[in-house]
């Protein structure tokens, strides 16, 4: 999939090119490192059209061409929204075959840092049978809910949306290697809950008003944008075998048969909402005015403009096609 350049960057190229041949070699190398940084290398999107989260899950993340995780103590994050059963919480598989994937990828070490959103976490992880499952997922467990107040560090935005700033745990800010995993989920008030909505899993739940602040705010997607200017995941993983479709209740999700991976919160959400147009979710805005995407864009937590976006698939002819798809659906924006 490829964007156009805007007429003004097309404009600025080509007569940077032609000064370039006419300038001496250290300006021509001056202007050649101006263009690159106007012209950042593509977020690359894998997109694996599947149900097998065994196969899924590690081809996804091999076809990024790259390995972040490599001699990393990892800080995997999971979306445990409550003890309601997948598309609504991470799927305890999802787990397995991602820590799989990450110790074959020759991590340091593997450690699920966990918290609900909605409901005691230590709860939800009973539900999920996590705790007795460990072994199996080769990974350690932190409940960041149970963290003393002490262990939670406030971080500051001057000009930004949050009054007084928000805090994040102090495993989240100091890991050399944050690794997130979501679904494809449509939600109400924000559109979207996938990876930049995954922040606000991290929020506390105690001592401060940050997540009341969060849920009274006119402009919650300005402010969950905001907050993933904290952290930085090296990979993110979403598990679209199913996907929350309608978010009200009853929740309605569907078979969906995908897995993306990429390391671009902006850029994987914006292909999982066209995901998520081409399963019938109508949204009220355009896909990249969507308020997340929008201001995600404007504080560039990943990709600054749609054209970055590069979707690259499995090799077999089901994930080509739905790449093609998902690439119509973000061309038309």
């Amino acid at each position: 999939m490829a964007y156009p350049l805007t007429r003004r960057e097309l404009l600025a190229g080509a007569a940077l090119a032609a000064w370039g041949l006419l300038a001496p070699p250290a300006r021509a190398e001056e202007a050649r490192h101006w263009w690159r940084q106007r012209t950042p290398p593509p977020s690359i999107v894998a997109v694996v059209r599947t149900d097998d989260r065994a196969h899924g899950i590690p081809r996804a993340v091999e076809l990024l061409g790259d390995n972040p995780v490599a001699g990393k103590e990892v800080l995997l994050i999971p979306d445990l929204e409550s003890k309601t059963p997948y598309p609504l919480t991470t799927h305890l598989d999802t787990l397995v075959h991602l820590s799989r994937t990450l110790w074959g990828l020759r991590a340091d070490s593997v450690t699920i840092g966990a918290q609900s959103s909605r409901q005691p976490t230590r709860d939800v992880l009973a539900a999920l049978k996590l705790p007795e499952r460990l072994e199996q997922i080769e990974a350690r467990l932190i409940n960041l809910e149970e963290l003393a107040f002490a262990e939670w560090r406030k971080v500051s935005t001057p000009g930004g949306q949050w009054r007084q700033g928000f805090h994040l745990a102090r495993p989240v800010l100091e890991s050399s290697c944050v690794v997130t995993t979501c679904q494809l989920r449509a939600e109400q008030k924000v559109d979207l809950a996938m990876s930049l909505w995954l922040g606000t899993n991290l929020l506390p739940k105690r001592d401060v008003l940050d997540r009341s602040e969060l849920q009274q705010s006119p402009h919650p997607g300005r402010l969950i944008a905001e907050l993933n200017q904290g952290y930085r995941p090296s990979l993110i993983v979403l598990d679209g075998i199913e996907a929350v479709v309608d978010p009200t209740l009853p929740l309605i999700d569907r078979s969906a048969k995908l897995i993306l991976a990429g390391t671009d919160r902006v850029a994987v959400d914006a292909v999982g909402a066209a995901a998520l147009q081409l399963l019938g979710v109508r949204f009220n805005k355009k896909l990249f005015e969507l308020e997340q995407i929008a201001w995600g864009l404007i504080l560039r937590v990943g990709i600054n403009r749609p054209s970055q976006i590069k979707l690259v698939a499995a090799a077999d002819a089901d994930s080509r096609r739905l790449a093609d798809q998902l690439s119509e659906q973000l061309a038309h924006g």
